[in-house]
């Protein structure tokens, strides 16, 4: 996202946005993104790096993974984070994280922000 999403101010503040603010002027960034990190020199993630990846694959296609979307307080979707549907995303974002973090790290973020999110 860029500063016109509600996400923007997270992110940048966040540790992987503040190493993208600091090294991404040596990158390039005009490789594709799936040879970022080999070709591109990146090495911190991106917002697209993690949101457009999906089981090795980047597409535009950001609704595979999503759980709570932007809406975690709209009527049943907090409910829902435990179900099949809502386990199998959190799966692929755990695959995803793990290109860099361990399984354990991983889903224990995931979760602990889930937990914040249900519980605000």
């Amino acid at each position: 996202p860029g500063v016109d999403h509600n996400t923007w101010k997270p992110y940048s503040m966040s540790r992987h946005g503040k190493w993208v603010a600091m090294l991404g002027d040596n990158w390039n960034w005009e490789v594709q993104l799936k040879d970022a990190y080999a070709k591109g020199g990146q090495n911190a993630p991106t917002c697209a790096g993690c949101h457009f990846e999906y089981e090795g694959e980047y597409s535009h296609n950001i609704t595979r993974k999503i759980r709570w979307a932007n809406y975690p307080f709209v009527p049943g979707i907090a409910e829902n984070i435990t179900s099949d549907w809502s386990e199998a995303r959190l799966d692929s974002w755990v695959v995803t994280c793990t290109q860099c973090h361990s399984e354990r790290f991983a889903r224990s973020y995931l979760m602990a922000n889930s937990a914040d999110i249900h519980h605000t």
